[in-house]
């Protein structure tokens, strides 16, 4: 019941726990579906992020993949940041 909080970048590449697709998004989305997931970073830190693959991409638990900070989608024409991840090349 803290409210102080201490700062932990994530760094590195991720791992990946485990994965969603939602087709049933809110008003405001331009896509037909997204897929979710949750990893963990190499230096344990974990998030939630947009994967960014097609609906036959086989996505595995324990996969590695890219991250990055950039838009994620537009609102009124100004972009929403958040985490993407991509599987490694």
């Amino acid at each position: 019941k803290s409210r102080e909080f201490e700062k932990v970048k994530p760094q590195g590449k991720t791992k990946l726990q485990t994965f969603t697709r939602i087709y049933n998004l809110p008003w405001g989305f331009d896509v037909r579906y997204l897929t979710i997931g949750v990893v963990q970073f190499e230096n344990g830190v974990r998030a939630m992020g947009q994967i960014d693959v097609d609906e036959s991409y086989p996505l595995k638990n324990g996969m590695v993949l890219e991250p990055s900070w950039e838009p994620v989608r537009y609102t009124q024409g100004e972009p929403v940041y958040g985490l993407m991840l991509r599987p490694e090349a």
